[in-house]
């Protein structure tokens, strides 16, 4: 019998319309925040499942995300391969980007998964630490005007974008992905509905892990 390959890690969906995938290659609209967080993840997984696509120059126009991708798909020093069941993806805020929804009808052309917080990746940190019930339309500076009280009432200075506790998100992080998935009204919609972050959908690959480390309700 043939050993696996040491480099990869299979990674097996719980969700019956996902394919198994053994990396996640994601390129990202921020440069702080969302790298922060999958590298993160990576660590408390202890493995590197989550591979982020660098934006030296701080573009963060949807078309610049995609084409980041696609250029990282391409390039043999990430060595993609569809055959090994390696997914690519974009991660991304809705913000007031009016090319956001023609550049996710291209990913998905091009099989890529888009996974899209409405109005911003804070929304997805915030399902962390409380609940966010649909209905009222959230402005990002109200979001991160939340997230950075819930950062003070766990002891922190606030919420960083940069320098944000993320193990303090992670004890929530099955929670989370309950929230959103209430939230996510219209799974056939790419792009949700304010509040909403479709994020969930992402970490459902690796679901079954964060269930040994932590509970609902922590």
């Amino acid at each position: 019998m043939t050993k696996p390959s040491p480099k990869r890690t299979r990674l097996e969906s719980i969700v019956p319309d996902h394919n198994p995938c053994n990396r996640v290659l994601i390129s990202t609209e921020g440069t702080k925040t969302e790298p922060r967080y999958f590298k993160a993840l990576n660590k408390l997984l202890g493995r590197g499942c989550f591979v982020i696509v660098p934006n030296p120059d701080n573009e963060s126009s949807p078309n610049c995300v995609l084409k980041r991708l696609a250029d990282a798909v391409d390039n043999p020093m990430y060595d993609f391969s569809e055959e090994d069941c390696d997914m690519a993806c974009l991660v991304m805020d809705v913000d007031e980007h009016s090319t956001l929804e023609s550049t996710c009808r291209q990913a998905e052309e091009k099989k890529f998964g888009v996974y899209v917080s409405n109005p911003g990746f804070e929304l997805w940190l915030l399902l962390h630490l409380e609940n966010v019930t649909g209905g009222t339309r959230f402005t990002i500076d109200e979001v991160t005007k939340k997230l950075d009280s819930q950062y003070r009432r766990r002891g922190r200075n606030g919420y960083s974008k940069t320098l944000y506790d993320t193990n303090i998100l992670f004890k929530g992080i099955l929670s989370a992905i309950e929230r959103a998935r209430t939230l996510d009204q219209k799974k056939n919609q790419v792009i949700p509905e304010n509040p909403g972050a479709n994020v969930y959908r992402l970490l459902d690959l690796v679901a079954d892990e964060l269930r040994d480390k932590f509970s609902l309700g922590d």
